[in-house]
């Protein structure tokens, strides 16, 4: 499935979704970005491993040793409910 950016009511100029495919969305918003997965999806190290930079990664609680072996940025555990402030680097 092709690529494909929609805009959203009320967003500022540059904010955007965009739909990379099996349930994953890169979210633009107000200068932050956020890549999400598919939320019963699985741990693909390569994909991580791939990203370009050093991100900030939001895992599940204790998979943050396992990401580390491959990711290039910091990573945050979170616990289900758990709430983190969205700071851009």
């Amino acid at each position: 499935m092709p690529r494909s950016s929609i805009g959203v009511g009320g967003c500022k100029v540059g904010d955007r979704l965009t739909f990379l495919g099996h349930s994953t969305v890169l979210v633009d918003l107000d200068g932050v970005r956020v890549l999400t997965g598919p939320l019963l999806g699985h741990l693909d190290l390569a994909s991580l491993r791939a990203l370009p930079g050093h991100p900030a990664l939001i895992v599940p609680a204790s998979l943050g040793r396992v990401v580390a072996k491959v990711a290039h940025g910091v990573i945050h555990e979170m616990r289900v409910g758990g709430r983190r402030p969205c700071i851009a680097s």
